[in-house]
């Protein structure tokens, strides 16, 4: 499993412990909605913690391709 799928099935799964419907393929997006319908389901600010951001780089330093891809999927994921 890459990062970017990763990423997706955790979102999935924080939406399906709020019993939220995000239906979307496209990651950023779905991130901004789970925030979004989080924030609309509790009536709460969502807080957003990332821990150890650099890992996905730090494990592929000697894998270019896969840090390359890995700097994409996290770049994305932060650009909402």
């Amino acid at each position: 499993m890459d990062l970017t799928e990763a990423i997706a099935e955790h979102l999935s799964d924080v939406a399906k412990a709020y019993q939220l419907n995000l239906n979307s393929e496209d990651h950023p997006l779905t991130l901004d909605r789970l925030v979004r319908k989080l924030y609309e389901h509790t009536g709460q600010r969502v807080v957003l913690l990332i821990d150890e951001y650099d890992k996905p780089l730090v494990d592929y330093l000697d894998r270019p391709e896969e840090l390359e891809k890995n700097r994409i999927a996290l770049r994305t994921l932060t650009n909402i």
